[in-house]
Formats: C-alpha cells, structure tokens, sequence
C-alpha cells in the first residue's frame, strides 16, 4: 500500500519519465509550501541557494521511493534523472484502482 503523496509522487514520474528531482519538486510542491520552499535560501553543508529545500526534499521523497523499489535513479546523464519502476507502475495501478 501506498499514501496518496507517494501516489502523487508516482503519477509525476509515469507523466514525466527521466525528470530531475528539481523539476520534480516544481510540479510536486503546491501551496502553501511552495513559496517557502522555492524562494527560502538554504545551507546544509553545500552552499547556500534559493530553491535547495525545495530539491531536498524532493530528492529525499524519491530516495525513500527508490530504497521500496519503486522508483530507480539513472546516473548516467551526471544529474540524476528519475523512473518509475514496473513495481511502481504496479503500486499506483493499485492505487487507482482502489479509489474508483
């Protein structure tokens, strides 16, 4: 089973396949937590940027749908681009179903 946001999360990733966890974030994060997010700038070891919690957390969203298998990180293009995985595929298929 899965929660409505990681169901959200999931449904980004069947719609934009290859996304960056940055683009990711714009389409994921809506108000009100938006403009914190996006315009708040931020340090946590690696420079300080406007927009870096947004990524952060966006890339922490995926990261913990990545370690249940249902998405799977491409490293090749050196940003980190982003798929749904055949289980994941699976897990929003059930999702939807559940709720129509």
């Amino acid at each position: 089973m899965i929660t409505e946001k990681q169901a959200r999360a999931l449904a980004i990733l069947r719609d934009y396949p290859g996304i960056t966890a940055n683009a990711f974030a714009a389409l994921y994060f809506t108000e009100p937590s938006r403009e914190s997010l996006f315009t708040a700038v931020s340090n946590q070891g690696n420079g300080a940027c406007a927009g870096k919690k947004a990524w952060l957390c966006a890339g922490s969203l995926l990261g913990k749908l990545a370690k249940r298998g249902l998405v799977r990180r491409d490293y090749g293009s050196g940003t980190g681009r982003f798929y749904l995985t055949y289980e994941g595929e699976n897990k929003l298929k059930q999702t939807t179903h559940n709720h129509a």
